[in-house]
């Protein structure tokens, strides 16, 4: 049995006019199964809109989070509605981190936090 979620990761959208990066939220659906395999949808649903001003020559950013959720939600309605219980090897979704401590994580998740450590080290 799968669960069915949307989750949301921070990604840089571009640096202000001050040359801050400006961080925001991109949503998208995540399934998960019993020992914590987590399968991500590929399609993602950002929550800023990213616009560039001619006049002053500047990015600018707008807040478009709860779109983003209802364009996930949406699609999250048409997932459940199809009745999806597998999704290893179907098109449009691919294999994300384990879920954190969980018997997947143990198996093999940790492994490759180590190897990302270490690589970064």
């Amino acid at each position: 049995m799968l669960d069915f979620t949307i989750v949301s990761e921070l990604k840089s959208f571009g640096y202000t006019e001050d040359g801050e990066e400006f961080i925001g939220e991109v949503y998208f659906i995540q399934a998960g199964d019993d020992v914590g395999n987590r399968w991500n949808h590929d399609y993602t649903f950002p929550g800023v809109k990213v616009g560039y001003d001619e006049e002053h020559g500047v990015k600018w950013f707008e807040d478009t989070r709860e779109d983003a959720k209802a364009a996930a939600q949406a699609l999250l309605d048409r997932i459940l509605a199809a009745g999806i219980t597998f999704i290893y090897g179907r098109v449009h979704w691919s294999l994300g981190r384990p879920a954190y401590g969980s018997l997947a994580y143990i198996n093999y998740g940790q492994r490759q936090d180590w190897l990302e450590d270490r690589l970064a080290a």
